[in-house]
């Protein structure tokens, strides 16, 4: 758990938390992360992701899953799915996608966000 403000890289296979009210700045690498507060970052889950209301991240996620609900902040790159060494997907260098569309429409407080979703949506472009 994180718990203060932080500068640091983590790497572990257990559980990530960002606690509200506090930060962090680094790579991480687990297998399941929730932000709570503020990460700004490069995140490798080997699990699922989540970024919980009135949390915000920053730079790029890849994650087996990822839930962002409303009243999150996400401006990055992200890719969800396989996580395998040789996937161009999982691993390229390609520019981050900003996206500002208003997801306030949504019904559901939280919504798991998958590849293919993303790419009908236009929010994100097939390789």
């Amino acid at each position: 758990m994180i718990r203060r403000d932080t500068r640091r890289d983590v790497s572990t296979m257990g559980h990530v938390r960002v606690e509200a009210g506090s930060g962090m700045i680094g790579e991480v690498v687990c297998g399941t992360l929730t932000i709570a507060g503020k990460y700004d970052g490069e995140a490798t889950v080997f699990g699922a992701a989540l970024i919980l209301e009135g949390g915000t991240c920053r730079g790029s996620v890849r994650a087996r899953s990822l839930e962002v609900p409303l009243g999150t902040s996400f401006v990055g790159r992200a890719h969800i799915g396989t996580m395998l060494e040789d996937d161009p997907l999982t691993f390229s260098d390609s520019p981050p996608v900003r996206s500002e569309r208003d997801f306030s429409a949504l019904t559901s407080p939280v919504k798991t966000v998958v590849a293919t979703r993303l790419r009908r949506a236009g929010v994100m472009k097939a390789g």
